[in-house]
């Protein structure tokens, strides 16, 4: 298989999705011997799952929390909901879920991102 690959380089032919993602891999391996753009990309993917997952929470608190200040039929929705949210106030709250939201959609692009350096053409395979 890297007999072959090479023999494309060499022949400048365009390689198949795998093959890219062998040779970008192989190369990475050479230039980053200690893997640190992998371990760039670990951390980046972690944090933006964190991202992701705080701003659901607090999508999903945002209205339970508030109804229960209107009404005690949401009453029970609330009450696995962080008790730093239950000390914002509504505005507080509305502000933090658009931003919390703003972040979440700017943490689901991946261009450009350390794991998209690191294993961009591995990505779709």
């Amino acid at each position: 298989m890297t007999d072959n690959i090479q023999e494309k380089l060499e022949q400048g032919k365009t390689l198949t999705k795998k093959q890219q993602c062998i040779a970008d891999t192989v190369v990475s391996s050479i230039v980053d011997p200690k893997n640190v753009m992998l371990y760039a990309a670990t951390f980046d993917v972690l944090s933006r799952a964190y991202i992701t997952q705080n701003a659901q929470i607090i999508n999903y608190c945002r209205p339970m929390i508030v109804g229960v200040r209107q009404s005690e039929a949401f009453e029970g929705y609330a009450e696995n909901c962080p008790e730093e949210l239950k000390e914002l106030s509504n505005e507080q709250l509305a502000e933090l879920d658009i931003q919390a939201q703003d972040l979440a959609r700017m943490a689901s692009d991946f261009n450009g991102s350390p794991l998209d350096v690191a294993l961009g053409s591995c990505a779709d395979l």
